[in-house]
């Protein structure tokens, strides 16, 4: 009777750790439960950037293709930083005049580039403002992407232009024109 006695409190003793060990799996589950929810929204948050960069690329390719379709870019490679320069002070010299012959006006609350009243002058570069009069050394490359700019830049205020049509009654007004920068 005696060893049956001191095998009850090992039983016991046994109850009170497995209880104990119960517990503590429970806390353990109920903790690592909270985090199933992000182990799917990182699935869900993967397919959507998977579903955007395939339209992002799409919508690049669609756009490359309507800008070779206009042959905006067709005559890029063949000039030099000096034919850049030229083009783009016959650029801005034209649409300066151009644009509030037709009743466009572009204002900017100052600032960046390509904002009216850049430099102090109150004259709209187009985004090029940091060119007008002085061209820095440039490489032939980055000469060819500011051509670019300025031809879609031309191209997007030709279609203001024929949009706004000759109805003086009949303003319009731009916040001004922005482009990326090129180079270093």
């Amino acid at each position: 009777l005696i060893y049956s006695g001191g095998m009850e409190d090992d039983l016991v003793e046994a109850n009170k750790a497995l209880k104990t060990a119960q517990r503590e799996l429970d806390d353990e589950l109920s903790r690592q439960g909270e985090f199933n929810d992000v182990a799917d929204n990182l699935k869900i948050a993967k397919a959507d950037l998977e579903a955007l960069a395939i339209s992002s690329k799409t919508e690049i390719e669609e756009l490359k293709t309507i800008v070779g379709r206009e042959g905006l870019l067709s005559d890029a490679e063949s000039k030099s930083s000096q034919d850049v320069n030229s083009d783009l002070q016959s650029f801005i010299r034209l649409y300066r005049e151009k644009l509030p012959k037709k009743g466009i006006k572009i204002t900017g609350a100052g600032g960046g580039l390509g904002i009216s009243g850049e430099a102090g002058r109150g004259q709209e570069g187009f985004g090029f403002s940091k060119y007008d009069g002085q061209w820095p050394s440039f490489e032939v490359a980055e000469a060819r992407e500011i051509y670019k700019q300025k031809q879609i830049i031309r191209s997007l205020l030709e279609m203001l232009i024929q949009a706004k049509g000759n109805d003086p009654s009949q303003p319009l007004e731009l916040l001004g024109i922005k482009r990326e920068l090129v180079g270093k």
